[in-house]
């Protein structure tokens, strides 16, 4: 802006920031600030009224889909199809807080509670920590079988 810094010789002309009333000053530094916060409301008001997709076995229950070889879940004798029920005794419902036991835990034994046909099992599991911020891991995922749907086009199949 014209006239804006202090150091900069100004002609003392009308439309030079310096020659405006501190009232008018104060509006054009305040102006910018906020208008980078309603910005931000209304691109995030946008963003959430669109949603997102997740996917369903965040609230399904701890069932293992998968158990990869070599590591502690497999070790300790997990295998696929067995259904979590606690970590160090508390109990588990969803993938999202079995992520949760798991993940808050690295390179710590843990205590799980599984299921397996009918039976209740219990098993001792070394995590272990990956990647950058080391999350605690055991080697599982969740039994998370895809749907295709297939789209009819021109009428043919």
């Amino acid at each position: 802006m014209a006239g804006e810094s202090v150091d900069d010789r100004g002609s003392g002309a009308p439309d030079e920031f310096l020659s405006k009333t501190k009232w008018q000053r104060f509006q054009v530094l305040i102006m910018g600030p906020l208008m980078n916060i309603l910005l931000a409301v209304v691109v995030m008001a946008i963003v959430l009224a669109q949603g997102a997709e997740v996917p369903a076995y965040h609230d399904a229950p701890p069932v293992l889909g998968s158990v990869k070889a070599s590591s502690p879940a497999a070790k300790a004798g997990l295998r696929r199809g067995d259904r979590i029920l606690s970590v160090n005794d508390n109990a588990v419902a969803s993938w999202d807080k079995f992520d949760i036991e798991i993940g808050t835990r690295p390179n710590r034994q843990i205590d799980l509670t599984y299921l397996r046909d009918g039976t209740t099992l219990s098993a001792t599991v070394m995590t272990s920590a990956e990647g950058r911020y080391e999350v605690g891991d055991i080697g599982v995922l969740p039994d998370a079988t895809p749907i295709v749907a297939f789209a009819r086009q021109g009428g043919r199949r």
